[in-house]
């Protein structure tokens, strides 16, 4: 795959929102995988005040607190439960160091060379950064969301927000009667093998263009490590 063929824009992550307002109803259905604190669930809020939003925390310390912040905004429903292509209970690693980047995937980041920008971010020199996710595994509930919806009676989903640290492609697998009505994704990628088998970009970028998706917009939260991407439904958009 050549990257310089794709459309690089320059992008904060926390105004990627923004960016697919004009493809999406006032009031959309936004299905939220990997809520972490729920930043970005109550920006889709602020943006869509007529919105309903299904955000899914499998982290339990980051669940309550997600909890805690969501507190009695309507039309927001709290999951604690991993989204992936299968309903079944799944071993799940949680970072002590980032909780943030809790997944599925056993720990790699001893063999994954740190870009300056990361150590800035984290606010670390290369001596003080330690190579490890710290992590503690857990046993959690898998849900697929072909599943969920039709035990919950939910109906189509506008827009999938998916930040599942290298899940992305699982959670997609799990869609195959929810994909073709979704008219926007946006969703987390790496250049990068952070955790054993996490799924690269290409993959990612292969599975939703085989299933009538097309690039709008790709941003690097990090170059040549990790970033963004948003992809539109093209029989819809």
């Amino acid at each position: 795959m050549n990257l310089d063929n794709l459309p690089w824009i320059h992008l904060k992550d926390k105004d990627a929102a923004y960016q697919v307002v004009k493809f999406l109803p006032d009031n959309p259905v936004i299905l939220e995988a990997g809520c972490c604190a729920a930043e970005d669930t109550l920006r889709f809020k602020k943006i869509w005040p007529e919105s309903t939003v299904y955000a899914f925390e499998p982290n339990p310390d980051l669940y309550e607190i997600a909890k805690k912040n969501i507190g009695d905004t309507k039309g927001i429903y709290l999951y604690p439960y991993a989204l992936s292509d299968k309903e079944e209970k799944r071993t799940f690693y949680m970072s002590k160091f980032m909780p943030g980047a809790s997944s599925f995937f056993e720990d790699n980041s001893k063999n994954v060379e740190v870009p300056q920008s990361v150590l800035d971010s984290l606010r670390l020199t290369r001596e003080e950064y330690i190579p490890s996710y710290l992590d503690e595994s857990i046993t959690v509930q898998c849900l697929t969301i072909d599943n969920w919806r039709k035990k919950n009676n939910i109906g189509q989903i506008d827009y999938f927000w998916l930040d599942a640290e290298g899940a992305e492609v699982l959670i997609l697998k799990g869609t195959n009667e929810t994909l073709e009505k979704v008219r926007v994704i946006s969703i987390e990628f790496s250049f990068v093998e952070f955790r054993k088998g996490w799924v690269q970009f290409d993959e990612l970028y292969e599975f939703l263009t085989t299933h009538g998706f097309f690039i709008h917009a790709i941003w690097q939260a990090h170059e040549n490590w990790c970033g963004n991407a948003i992809f539109l439904n093209r029989e819809i958009i």
